[in-house]
């Protein structure tokens, strides 16, 4: 190609580029910068993307985004696209010569200014990543690679580095290693752990470092900060100052002189350039109000809010869900000390906020709260008995508010809650509820505990947090006068009448409708002591040394016969001598067997049974004395009852106060 065809061609390129720009600017549209009012805010408003801002800033030829002032114009891109007509293009024509031709190799060349460039690909979470937040960032995987617009999370390695504007917000993971840069920050990657963590260089702006046990050294000026779990904010200004303010653990400097410098939370270190390690009190963070730590949440829309900062202009409000992998639900700026945050999903989510405008001030400790609309789990452990009173153990989720009756308290972090129900008898019918947070969904469950009965009228005690207990289809009365025997009962647990909109007079139909529970139970009233039915002897002498078995069938038509302990027998030989025998054991047949062995120096002579005591396991008790056939009868219930109807004395001449 000679001369004259490469002066061609130069000038054919320089014209396409006039006719690019100025056709952008034929088709750009004027506004007014407001108060306020940033490139990256101007390009959402105007273009629908802050990641545009870099497009309003070429056109206006603005090579410092932060010197946008209030009442400028600016031009705006338009949205059309630019195109050249296919055409074919002779050299030949543009010099005079005919030496060949040079045809465009697409038949419609065509610049288009509104289309963003293709997002990277989703990365494994599991390996280094970083990802934008919100406002314009940008990435390169290395020091000689081009910039690119960050638009969607991509693998991190080292040598990357990630730039943000005066909106841009980005974070990169590694391990549990967190580092979160702020707006007009440079930060590059120098290395990465395999197992976690890594080390950065932080060349301006601002970095919150945080990790829970993977190293992280991030070197800042001429200083190098370790935050390995712990948690530290870092900023470089342009003066090369380099602050360190401790948010959580202990956060080491190391300066060019070797001197290790330590700080807490509570302090804020400066480095001038060059200078020494200067360690000042911290003023007051902002603190969150709510939701509160580690609360559950069922509301859609949540109110956030936080105590004020003096001489803040704002603040950059950040919820993420506290699993890494998913993307952040919300990150915006604020010039009050709360927003709403509308329809957010059931999960476990980390919240914070930052100060604007502040040298000094720092953002918030991180809030952690749960978001759960459904009704947790419940169970119920059956009561026991235990220094005079009933008591109540369950199983709920972990910080959830139960309600016994009408009594709340909060489950512990197992989900564990216990609560005494008081002494007394008679009937208590019982209703539990679990929920993650008032006003939540509410778990239910519901329970009767009949106590042994003293008498025939018992108490009737309900506790339950809502709605009533219905007895045998009807509301649960004081009291109940019980009858000799079972006495069988039915109860349900049932919302308020109206609940469902029916009437007051309709309840079998309502408890149908609003049962929350049901269950059955019985009652046992003995009112009798056992009955004697015979006494037998396995010999009608006794001598010296002899092993003696007694026999005594019985019957107790209530709560049954008490075990062989609560059966006892005194007997009587010759000179004088007594003895006091306690049943060896109690047959199926309700045969109480008693075995003793007489003295060695006992004459042979006769044996007299002189009392017979057996009880229930009721506590009632029949005492029979065999001289003079006397009777004492133990009423531990203070009933009047006869003893004496039917008792039967029976078997081979043998006899209660007759000799054998």
């Amino acid at each position: 190609m000679n001369r004259v065809n490469v002066r061609s061609l130069a000038i054919l390129s320089f014209s396409c580029l006039l006719l690019v720009l100025s056709g952008a600017r034929a088709f750009a549209r004027e506004v007014i910068v407001r108060e306020g009012e940033s490139l990256s805010m101007i390009a959402a408003r105007e273009l629908g993307s802050m990641n545009r801002w870099e497009e309003i800033a070429q056109l206006n030829n603005i090579s410092d985004p932060r010197r946008v002032q209030a009442g400028m114009r600016l031009l705006i891109p338009g949205t059309a696209t630019m195109s050249m007509d296919p055409t074919t293009i002779e050299l030949g024509q543009l010099t005079g010569g005919s030496r060949g031709q040079m045809r465009s190799t697409s038949s419609h060349a065509q610049i288009d200014m509104t289309v963003p460039p293709p997002p990277s690909p989703e990365p494994n979470m599991s390996t280094a990543h970083v990802r934008p937040r919100s406002g314009a960032t940008r990435f390169r995987s290395g020091m000689n690679a081009p910039w690119q617009n960050l638009a969607a999370p991509i693998p991190v390695e080292a040598g990357a580095q990630v730039m943000t504007a005066n909106t841009g917000w980005a974070d990169m993971r590694s391990g549990d290693a967190f580092l979160e840069v702020g707006p007009f920050s440079i930060l590059r990657v120098d290395d990465l752990m395999p197992q976690g963590g890594a080390m950065v260089k932080l060349q301006i702006g601002m970095l919150t470092a945080h990790s829970q046990g993977s190293p992280v050294l991030v070197e800042a000026e001429a200083a190098k900060i370790n935050v390995t779990n712990a948690e530290a904010k870092i900023i470089v200004d342009s003066a090369g100052i380099l602050k360190v303010t401790p948010t959580a653990g202990v956060v080491k400097i190391l300066t060019p002189d070797a001197k290790v410098t330590t700080i807490e939370p509570g302090k804020v270190a400066w480095v001038r350039r060059g200078g020494p390690v200067v360690v000042k009190e911290q003023i007051s963070a902002v603190m969150l109000i709510s939701p509160v730590g580690n609360s559950v949440v069922a509301d859609r829309d949540i109110l956030f809010e936080w105590t004020p900062l003096p001489g803040a202009r704002g603040y950059k409000f950040s919820l993420m869900p506290e699993d890494p992998s998913q993307p952040k639900l919300d990150d915006q700026q604020t010039a009050n000390p709360k927003i709403m945050v509308t329809s957010v999903p059931e999960g476990r989510y980390t919240w914070r906020v930052v100060p604007l405008g502040m040298v000094d001030a720092i953002g918030s400790i991180p809030g952690r709260f749960s978001v759960a609309r459904n009704a947790p789990d419940l169970e119920l452990m059956p009561p026991y008995w235990t220094n005079g009173a009933w008591w109540l153990k369950g199983m709920t989720a972990p910080n959830a508010w139960v309600t016994v009756g009408d009594f709340s308290m909060r489950a512990n972090e197992k989900g564990e809650f216990s609560t005494s129900l008081g002494a007394g008898e008679g009937i208590l019918m019982l209703g539990v509820e679990s929920r993650m947070t008032a006003g939540g969904a509410a778990a239910r469950k519901a329970m009767a505990i009949a106590a042994r009965p003293s008498r025939s009228a018992v108490p009737v005690v309900v506790k339950v947090p809502s709605g009533r207990m219905m007895l045998n289809d009807e509301a649960a009365p004081p009291e109940i006068t019980l009858s000799e025997g079972r006495n069988a009962f039915f109860w349900q647990w049932v919302m308020d009448d109206n609940a469902n909109g029916f009437m007051p007079q309709d309840p079998m139909r309502n408890a149908a409708r609003n049962e929350i529970a049901r269950g059955r139970f019985e009652l046992m009233v003995d009112m009798s002591a056992p009955l004697i039915m015979s006494v037998m002897s396995s010999a009608p002498k006794v001598q010296s040394g002899e092993e003696v078995t007694i026999r005594i069938n019985a019957e107790d038509k209530g709560s049954g016969l008490g075990d062989a302990s609560t059966a006892s027998i005194m007997v009587e030989g010759p000179n004088y001598w007594k003895q006091t025998v306690t049943a060896s054991s109690l047959s199926g047949s309700n045969e109480y067997v008693f075995r003793f062995r007489t003295p060695a120096n006992l004459p042979s002579g006769v044996l007299k049974i002189t009392q017979i005591e057996i009880a229930d396991n009721d506590g009632n008790a029949i005492i029979l004395h065999g001289e003079g056939m006397s009777t004492d009868v133990e009423d531990p219930h203070f009933r009047f009852r006869d003893f004496f109807k039917n008792i039967l004395l029976m078997g081979a001449g043998i006899g209660i106060g007759i000799a054998i």
